[in-house]
C-alpha cells in the first residue's frame, strides 16, 4: 500500500476527530481549561471554532474526499489543510512557550501538522501511474 492511499483515511479521521473535539468542548466545558492558559478568557479558545470548522475539519474532510476520488484538486485541498494545521500547531506551541501552560494544544497539533504535511507531499506522487487508464492509482 502506498503512502498516498493512506491520505484519504487519515484526513477523514482528522476531520472527524476535530468535530468530536469541538463537541467535547461544548458538552464538557471543564475540558477547555486544558487548551488555554490559566485565567485566560474562554473566548480566546472559542474564537477558533469558525476557522477550525472550515479550514481544519472541513478542509480535512474535503481532502479525504479528493484523495478517495483521486480528484485533480486533492493537492490543493491537502496543502490547505497542511497550512492551516501548521499555523495552528505553531500558534499552540508559541502559546505554550509564552505562558508555560496549554501544552496539550501543542502536543496534539504538532503531530497533526506533520502528518498533514507528509500527506500533502504525496498528493501528486504519480509513481504508480497507470498509463493505459490515463490516471494515477
Amino acid at each position: 500500500m502506498t503512502l498516498r492511499r493512506l491520505a484519504a483515511p487519515y484526513f477523514a479521521l482528522q476531520g472527524a476527530l476535530t468535530l468530536l473535539w469541538w463537541a467535547a468542548l461544548f458538552l464538557r466545558p471543564p475540558l477547555r481549561a486544558y487548551f488555554q492558559p490559566p485565567g485566560g478568557p474562554e473566548i480566546h479558545l472559542l474564537a477558533f471554532l469558525p476557522p477550525d470548522l472550515l479550514l481544519f475539519a472541513g478542509a480535512s474532510l474535503a481532502a479525504a474526499y479528493a484523495f478517495a476520488r483521486d480528484a485533480g484538486w486533492r493537492s490543493s485541498a491537502a496543502w490547505l489543510v497542511a497550512g492551516a494545521t501548521t499555523y495552528a500547531a505553531l500558534y499552540g506551541l508559541a502559546l505554550a512557550l509564552a505562558t508555560g501552560a496549554a501544552w496539550l494544544s501543542a502536543v496534539l497539533m504538532l503531530p497533526a501538522a506533520l502528518c498533514s504535511l507528509l500527506f500533502a507531499t504525496t498528493a501528486n506522487d504519480d509513481r504508480h501511474a497507470d498509463v493505459s487508464a490515463g490516471r494515477a492509482r
